[in-house]
């Protein structure tokens, strides 16, 4: 039998989990368990969570649900890709169009759930911390499935399989915010495989700045966030402050969007850092071949064999 653990360490302590995977020759199974004594009462929470999830997207996603025993939840191992992961495949593969698809399919997945039109006040009171808003009302997912992003979403051929329900409310989500967070969670983790991709013919506008720091997306995905009802700036905002409420930590630094859209063909600074970490790799290499041949010489030579 082997397991292997992960643990969300970057969290408020009452929201702090641990994911334990257990495998035998015939079974495969992942555990969700508390990693504070505090967190015990949010793990208890989560499977009448993906209950009320279940029902209200039954027609467009599956959700894996899992049974709870004590203060853990097992769950069966599903050995599938993500959303996420056939994306970011496609960038490799450097096949924007592909990659576009998926994210096209998935964001019309989440505009063909039940909405309601409101003013997500408890939204904006608990996890926006925003006392005023540019706007009557929205769109909105209730249950607010906040973290329905592609990483969080399996696909088995046209079955949708949604994981980890554990950041979802009974209260209302913007439509707009769950579909900004689709893309911004791409190109934060994925930025320089983004570049790596802007050409010519498949240019990246810029998403936000971040302090000294520019985050791109390609110019195809833009019309996903300029087709919400919502102003990016505001999201931004938003995403900044759900981190807080997460992990109690609030960035220091300044998240924008720029006043006019800015486009790059080539991003020359990447592909500098690329071929300058490769060429760090081919002088080590010949450093250590250097080395052998010294060590191989100091060992065999006869004045260090005489006695």
């Amino acid at each position: 039998m082997t397991n292997n653990m992960k643990k969300t360490i970057q969290r408020k302590p009452q929201f702090r989990t641990q994911v334990v995977t257990f495998e035998d020759s015939q079974h495969k199974s992942i555990y969700k368990c508390p990693a504070s004594e505090l967190a015990k009462e949010f793990i208890k929470t989560i499977p009448e969570k993906e209950q009320a999830n279940a029902e209200y997207v039954k027609d467009v996603f599956e959700v894996l649900n899992g049974t709870l025993h004590g203060s853990s939840i097992e769950y069966d191992y599903l050995p599938l890709p993500s959303v996420e992961d056939k994306v970011i495949e496609c960038l490799q593969k450097r096949r924007i169009d592909q990659a576009t698809k998926w994210l096209d399919d998935f964001i019309a997945r989440i505009n063909s759930l039940p909405v309601t039109k409101t003013l997500p006040i408890e939204f904006l009171t608990i996890i926006a911390r925003s006392e005023t808003c540019d706007f009557e009302s929205a769109r909105c997912l209730c249950p607010g499935l906040i973290d329905l992003i592609p990483r969080n979403v399996l696909c088995k051929n046209d079955n949708w399989i949604i994981i980890d329900n554990e950041w979802s409310f009974r209260f209302a989500v913007p439509v707009s915010f769950v579909i900004f967070r689709s893309i911004y969670s791409i190109a934060v983790l994925y930025q320089n495989l983004i570049r790596l991709n802007a050409s010519r013919n498949e240019p990246a506008v810029v998403f936000f700045k971040s302090g000294h720091k520019t985050y791109y997306i390609p110019l195809k995905w833009s019309r996903f966030l300029t087709q919400l009802d919502i102003r990016t700036s505001t999201m931004l905002r938003w995403e900044t402050a759900f981190q807080k409420y997460v992990t109690g930590i609030s960035s220091q630094l300044d998240k924008r969007v720029p006043d006019r859209p800015q486009c790059r063909t080539a991003f020359f600074c990447t592909n500098l850092f690329v071929r300058s970490k490769l060429t760090h790799l081919s002088l080590l290499r010949r450093a250590e071949k250097r080395a052998a041949r010294f060590i191989d010489t100091f060992c065999n030579h006869d004045r260090w064999l005489k006695p």
